[in-house]
């Protein structure tokens, strides 16, 4: 089975030599790599709607949880799937086939490695859906929130900077 991961397979990969992006407006930064906890500047939960606000590098992030366990997500609407970093996989205690070797989608830099997962249960904000599948990409650094959960969702809309969940 290959899946279409989605357009921000760049986010995912390791950025080697990629210099950091500029911060013209002195916006607060936030390493979305090491702040793990689910409760964050940019998003937040009422009424059954989730707000999300931009952040200085143009993405929306969401901090939902994965069996539990949270998880810092990239926002991507064009993704089809829910895509995970070994690391938010381990803490999500999804167990994982040393060597991840089979071919699971396309990026622009072509074939992606990785496992079809199951994952028991992805929840953001009143939102909870359950026995999903997913995947860890081998060498990801950030994980994915595409449709398959995005769908859930009544609308995902977005006004300016800011992204509502209903």
């Amino acid at each position: 089975m290959v899946v279409v991961i989605g357009t921000v397979i760049g986010a995912m990969m390791p950025s080697g030599s990629r210099s950091s992006p500029s911060n013209p407006d002195n916006a607060k930064i936030i390493d979305v790599d090491s702040d793990r906890s689910l409760s964050i500047e940019n998003q937040s939960s009422q009424d059954g709607e989730v707000r999300l606000h931009r952040f200085y590098d143009g993405h929306f992030y969401a901090d939902a949880s994965v069996n539990g366990a949270p998880v810092r997500f990239l926002v991507d609407t064009g993704a089809t799937g829910i895509a995970l970093t070994q690391s938010d996989a381990q803490r999500a205690s999804i167990a994982l086939t040393p060597g991840m070797s089979e071919v699971i989608g396309r990026g622009a830099g072509g074939e992606l490695t990785g496992e079809m997962i199951r994952l028991e249960t992805v929840t953001l904000g009143h939102k909870e859906a359950r026995d999903m599948t997913g995947v860890v990409i081998d060498g990801a650094e950030q994980s994915l929130l595409g449709q398959a959960f995005l769908s859930k969702f009544d609308s995902v809309e977005i006004h300016g900077d800011e992204m509502v969940l209903r």
